[in-house]
């Protein structure tokens, strides 16, 4: 399911979508880990205020 080249965008559009509908999940999670390590969080995706 990976593509070559990645397509980033499409992966960033799934990623604000798991942060929209789940914020606070396990799966949340790892998209703030990975939109690090992009260093392209978005603007859009929301924020908690604790995490844990």
């Amino acid at each position: 399911m990976a593509r070559t080249p990645p397509d980033a965008e499409r992966a960033t559009e799934c990623w604000d979508k798991v942060l929209t509908i789940a914020p606070d999940s396990d799966m949340a999670a790892s998209v703030r880990a990975h939109q690090g390590s992009m260093g392209s969080a978005s603007a859009a995706a929301p924020t908690t205020a604790a995490e844990g």
